[in-house]
């Protein structure tokens, strides 16, 4: 099952890559942040409250000794689904100000918040080979986000505004409380997957039921906002791509998690930096620089050394694994 989960979450690294160009395109819409993240979770919110019966085990579902597991689990899911509400909102922010190759290769410092989290709540301790594999994935993240980045103007190109630089003031504080925030919210979604599983739930079938029931509390929490976002019928039409490939990808990631080690997922997601960045120059190329600035060669030869970082981290992480 280890080369599937490896393939998985290569995968879902280009799948979330892709879902930053899709959330672009809600933005050079017209729409912001808030709005996205109210459609997408309400528009992931339906599906999801139709699934989770189907993939939780029937003893949960009824009985006195699965609403005693339901209770049980009910404060790690409804933490969870805050953190990754509210961690989506930061995301979607610094992504409407910066480039999506820059954000995606500074997401991946996640790697860090990960380990952590998982050291504290799971007592996982990670072996000098794991950590070294750790600190290349980073290394990797600094380089190719900071040093090679196109800078903050595609992001902010697409709302009419110029910037400098290449992340800075309000995207970059977005981007750190999205990553402390998504990474508490990887740590509550691990411990909901080992909840199923331990129910009777296999890799894919746990895998679905904590994806539906963290997408399906998203929708609860968000729901209270509609009056004031008041979101139209056009934002539903714009997020439907996006919300197609946030559900797709939330359900690969979770396979992920329930086969790999956590932080090996994380440490292969951190492909997606790479992954923005060969979609960006893809749509540069083709003329749509409000999504991505063309890079300079120079720049084209950092981001070819911060790639090679990432499989070294990758080989150096798995070498620890064996």
């Amino acid at each position: 099952m280890i080369p599937l989960g490896v393939a998985v979450a290569l995968f879902t690294a280009f799948l979330q890559s892709f879902s930053y160009v899709l959330s672009r395109r809600f933005f050079s819409g017209g729409g912001s942040p808030r709005q996205l993240l109210l459609t997408n979770c309400l528009l992931m919110a339906l599906p999801a409250l139709g699934l989770l019966p189907v993939f939780a085990p029937d003893d949960m579902m009824a009985g006195a000794a699965g609403m005693a597991r339901l209770r049980t689990m009910a404060p790690i899911a409804l933490v969870t689904a805050a953190a990754f509400v509210a961690g989506q909102f930061c995301w979607l922010s610094a992504l409407r100000l910066t480039a999506g190759s820059v954000l995606a290769s500074l997401y991946n410092l996640k790697i860090i918040a990960v380990g952590v989290g998982f050291s504290l709540f799971f007592h996982e301790r990670q072996t000098t080979a794991e950590t070294t594999g750790m600190a290349l994935a980073a290394a990797a993240a600094v380089l190719m986000g900071v040093f090679s980045g196109a800078g903050a103007g595609a992001g902010a190109a697409a709302n009419g505004r110029k910037k400098r630089g290449v992340i800075r003031g309000g995207g970059a504080t977005a981007l750190i409380a999205s990553i402390v925030l998504l990474a508490g919210a990887d740590v509550g979604i691990v411990a909901l997957i080992r909840d199923f599983s331990a129910a009777g739930c296999g890799y894919s079938g746990a895998a679905a039921a904590a994806g539906c029931l963290n997408v399906a509390l998203c929708g609860v929490i968000v729901l209270p906002t509609v009056p004031a976002i008041r979101p139209k019928m056009r934002h539903f039409r714009l997020a439907l791509p996006y919300t197609a490939v946030c559900l797709l990808s939330i359900y690969t990631v979770n396979f992920a998690f329930s086969v790999l080690d956590p932080v090996y997922t994380n440490v292969l997601l951190s492909t997606r930096g790479l992954f923005s960045l060969l979609l960006g120059m893809l749509l540069a190329h083709c003329g749509f620089t409000a999504v991505e600035e063309r890079a300079s060669g120079r720049r084209w030869m950092w981001r070819a050394f911060a790639a090679l970082l990432m499989f070294a981290a990758i080989a150096v992480y798995s070498f620890g694994k064996n």
